[in-house]
């Protein structure tokens, strides 16, 4: 019965092309065909392009931008326009304080 199954899923792994993204698995205890994605396939989806902002997916309407952010270029991804309209409004907010934080700093030494 066992060797039935484990030349049926020989069959199914010759069918199937090179590159795919799963493999079958065997476990001899439970006598248990499976599927399991493949190490590439898991690692590609975690290397998977996010949003800037909200960490989202990017879709069709994916926005790029390179920020200079002091030290070297940052290529940066919005999911939509709004995304990357609130990440300019915090980054500048961010260098605004910044530079006040410089000039209180500066005038309570004089």
């Amino acid at each position: 019965m066992a060797v039935q199954k484990m030349q049926v899923v020989v069959q199914k792994i010759a069918g199937q092309t090179s590159f795919s993204s799963e493999h079958y698995v065997y476990n001899r205890e439970t006598d248990v065909c499976r599927i399991r994605p493949s190490k590439a396939f898991q690692q590609k989806e975690s290397a998977m392009k996010r949003c800037a902002l909200c960490h989202g997916k990017l879709g069709l309407g994916a926005r790029f931008r390179n920020i200079w952010n002091g030290r070297w270029w940052v290529h940066v991804r919005f999911c939509s326009v709004r995304c990357e309209a609130i990440y300019e409004v915090k980054r500048n907010d961010a260098v605004k304080h910044r530079w006040h934080a410089f000039l209180a700093r500066g005038s309570s030494l004089s």
